[in-house]
């Protein structure tokens, strides 16, 4: 079954989604990947996410693949966006991938790429960060200069 999902983030950043992907565990950026790992095609019984054609499953720019050998070894592209950003596609059949990604709409993704972006600009404009995750999963950074 092909069941194609676009998540809504949008990606700016590169490097910092590589630093959220390596606190995440299990996932890494493979940049210049030109395809991604999903059923392999469509078989209609799900719809497409709005701006996607049948002719560009499984292309992207970049890819998030997990780093553990599992017996479904979905991935998940990265598309560059007209703005230059890039979005999100994978196919959610495999549930191992969503539950990587941090569950339903890539939750844990969004906060820690937010985490990781809010890093880096903190960084560049000479604050010392310190970061700790709280029992609830809450991502807490303190910036001092």
């Amino acid at each position: 079954m092909s069941h194609v999902t676009k998540i809504a983030l949008k990606i700016t950043d590169l490097d910092a989604l590589e630093a959220a992907l390596k606190h995440m565990g299990g996932l890494e950026l493979r940049r210049g990947q030109q395809t991604y790992k999903w059923y392999g095609r469509n078989m209609g019984d799900y719809p497409l996410p709005e701006g996607v054609t049948v002719a560009d499953l499984g292309k992207c720019d970049h890819a998030i693949a997990m780093t553990k050998k599992l017996a479904l070894n979905y991935e998940a592209g990265l598309v560059k966006q007209k703005d230059g950003s890039y979005t999100l596609l994978f196919d959610f059949y495999d549930t191992r991938l969503m539950d990587a990604l941090g569950g339903q709409d890539a939750r844990g993704l969004k906060s820690q790429y937010a985490a990781a972006v809010a890093t880096k600009t903190f960084y560049q404009q000479g604050y010392q960060v310190s970061r700790r995750v709280t029992t609830d999963g809450r991502i807490i950074l303190e910036a001092s200069n």
